[in-house]
């Protein structure tokens, strides 16, 4: 078995500035994505794994994308660290993925204590939201915290697998890092034939429109699906969006 695969990440626009604005602005926040993400896979002795993870750094905090790339960067080592090994260890039943679970909320909270570690000593506040889908075969493993989102598309169902962590006013109320820690969203299931998974951060869904998420069901191999992402990137930006651009397309082969 086989995934097939497709990803975008698009710095964002921003706002129009003048000259003397762009020349005054600090040289760390020229020309960076605050988005980050990770697509690796791999085959074990218990049959084909793939982690995908979107993070999106909080752009009202300092440094938005070491936040993001930390976090994206801790998920990679655990990936091949402890995922690994478990998987090497443990059948594909209720048991090995409870396993799986436990491990990945246990890294997701170290990481979460380093961010506030280091702001707290370099007198900073960063933070970044994350979704991340572990898939083991068939069955898919999701956590998520923040307005980052993962959608599950099929033919005749199309839904939001996650929430956000918003208030009304659509503010975001929950990300890792400095905000402190605060209980993920922990999602399990199975990925059905001709059903895609769709991660993606707020850049990338808030335009969105829901017959387009059919258009990506239609595709056929990564090539199409790569160009469903290029294709969706050009609309977006289109309908005025300015934000960092970031998804991941993933269908069974």
């Amino acid at each position: 078995m086989n995934y097939q695969t497709a990803f975008c990440w698009e710095k964002g626009r921003g706002r129009k500035e003048s000259f003397r604005e762009r020349e005054n602005r600090p040289e760390r926040t020229k020309d960076r994505n605050g988005d980050s993400l990770l697509l690796q896979q791999i085959q074990t002795r218990r049959g084909r794994m793939l982690l995908a993870v979107v993070s999106d750094g909080i752009g009202g905090l300092e440094e938005g994308e070491n936040a993001s790339g930390f976090l994206v960067g801790e998920l990679k080592r655990w990936f091949y660290g402890d995922a690994l090994e478990i998987a090497g260890k443990s059948c594909l039943r209720k048991r090995g993925l409870i396993r799986m679970e436990k491990s990945l909320a246990r890294r997701i909270y170290n990481a979460a204590g380093s961010l506030r570690a280091y702001g707290e000593r370099e007198n900073r506040r960063l933070g970044a939201t994350l979704s991340a889908v572990l898939l083991w075969k068939r069955r898919y493993l999701i956590c998520s915290v923040g307005d980052s989102r993962i959608y599950l598309i099929g033919r005749r169902e199309k839904r939001v697998l996650t929430w956000d962590d918003t208030d009304r006013n659509g503010r975001l109320t929950r990300c890792i890092g400095s905000m402190g820690w605060y209980p993920m969203q922990s999602i399990k299931g199975r990925l059905g034939r001709g059903k895609l998974l769709l991660l993606c951060t707020d850049g990338f869904w808030r335009k969105l429109q829901d017959e387009e998420q059919e258009a990506a069901r239609k595709t056929g191999g990564e090539g199409e699906m790569n160009m469903w992402l290029e294709r969706m990137c050009v609309k977006l930006r289109s309908r005025g969006e300015r934000d960092d651009i970031t998804a991941i397309l993933i269908r069974i082969k």
